[in-house]
């Protein structure tokens, strides 16, 4: 992901994580992250440079992801109202605290053998630009 001067690039976090039992194989329920429940924030600060620095939020054995700040009612994505889940979003950018990072990180447990992980992404920047993910590794992250 390269990072200009006054680039944004910030990412909404709406993950589902579909789980299989070892036992079974019966699919459980999926774990979303939201920002508004899991983790249980109130609206956040609605720009990067009064978001501070970088937040990692985790639950334990369920999640756990760093690199970002939450952001509340982002302004600067019109976008979001309609495709995110008002108010926090998740993101990162190099406009702002120096200890943001350009990768945003999301560890699942790997004991619970997660096959798929959904989300929204919103570029904030005025050009479009393509995102790829990594695949799921032995260990749980993406």
């Amino acid at each position: 992901m390269n990072r200009c001067k006054f680039a944004t690039k910030t990412i909404t976090l709406l993950f589902a994580a579909l789980i299989l039992t070892l036992g079974g194989h019966v699919l459980a329920a999926p774990i979303t992250i939201d920002f508004e429940n899991l983790p249980l924030l109130p609206p956040q600060p609605n720009n990067f440079a009064a978001a501070g620095a970088m937040q990692v939020y985790n639950d334990p054995g369920v999640f756990s992801i760093s690199g970002g700040v939450a952001l509340g009612n982002p302004t600067f994505l019109p976008a979001f109202p309609l495709h995110g889940s008002p108010p926090n979003l998740y993101g990162t950018t190099d406009i702002a605290d120096p200890t943001l990072l350009s990768t945003i990180t999301l560890t699942l447990p790997s004991a619970e053998d997660i096959t798929s992980v959904t989300g929204v992404l919103f570029n904030g920047q005025p050009i479009a630009e393509d995102y790829e993910g990594l695949p799921i590794l032995p260990h749980g992250n993406i």
